[in-house]
């Protein structure tokens, strides 16, 4: 499995991956606060890819897309309101986005391998922070983070794109 910056060729499949996951949520109990049309959408990917910030994990031979992340410094505005243990100047901190696993792929350690690139990267990138949320319904996720060393700072109430309020689980790590 390699983990790589996503290209242009990359967003059809990254765009059909949420579309699967919805479809996987439909008909299982979600546990994200992700809404179909609204996030993660296509324009989503295009623009993570355009800025480099779109990371794709696929088999050795480059087919099937198995996972994808967003990770750069961007920090919502409900970030400035959590207790955060490490200080850091905003290019100090990696935030971890969209972080997305396809169905029938759980459980094959896909998630971690996913967290510890970007760990990798942004100790490379001289970053002495990661943070990121998650849906405080979404306990695989919360198990995965503070399975790996990840920090539960917060929950408190957010709106997810500006529309839907949303109850999120807040996490940092402080890097090596």
């Amino acid at each position: 499995m390699t983990i790589r910056k996503a290209v242009a060729s990359d967003i059809d499949d990254v765009a059909r991956s949420y579309e699967v996951l919805f479809d996987y949520f439909d008909s299982h109990r979600d546990r994200t606060h992700w809404l179909r049309g609204t996030y993660p959408t296509r324009a989503v990917a295009e623009k993570g890819a355009s800025e480099g910030w779109l990371y794709v994990l696929r088999d050795e031979d480059g087919t099937p897309l198995l996972a994808s992340m967003l990770l750069n410094h961007n920090q919502d505005a409900e970030y400035a309101l959590q207790p955060w243990r490490y200080a850091a100047d905003p290019g100090q901190v990696l935030v971890l986005h969209t972080l997305c696993v396809l169905p029938g792929h759980s459980r094959r350690g896909i998630g971690r391998k996913m967290v510890q690139f970007a760990q990798d990267l942004a100790r490379s990138r001289g970053c002495t922070v990661m943070r990121f949320d998650t849906n405080i319904d979404n306990i695989p996720a919360s198990h995965l983070y503070e399975n790996m060393g990840f920090e539960l700072v917060s929950t408190g109430k957010a709106m997810l794109n500006g529309i839907l309020p949303v109850t999120l689980r807040y996490y940092e790590k402080k890097l090596d």
